[in-house]
């Protein structure tokens, strides 16, 4: 089971900067699996790219730490196995393209 991380929505409801969402490190350190995901964007005006900059931001994430977040994310989508073979084999170009 993965935890769901809405880190726009965080900041706008409980002021993530000043409150350091203390639980979200601890996650991470644990390596329990978390999943970068975003609110409705007609809501909020953001995207997942912007919640992804903002997580790495927030909490220091370097390029490697994100490209793993995301690829651990296909574990935990509603899809068939097909798709997500295929989506490994993605990332598994990307990351000797991105050297990581």
């Amino acid at each position: 089971m993965s935890v769901i991380v809405n880190a726009f929505s965080l900041i706008y409801f409980f002021s993530l900067y000043n409150h350091n969402f203390p639980l979200a490190p601890d996650l991470y350190n644990s390596e329990h699996p978390i999943t970068l995901c975003t609110d409705d964007i007609g809501v909020f005006s953001t995207s997942l790219s912007h919640e992804y900059n903002l997580a790495a931001s927030t909490f220091g994430l370097a390029k490697k730490e994100m490209y793993r977040l995301a690829r651990n994310a296909i574990n935990f989508i509603f899809a068939g196995s097909q798709l997500k073979e295929e989506l490994e084999e993605m990332f598994a170009f990307t990351s000797k393209e991105l050297e990581i």
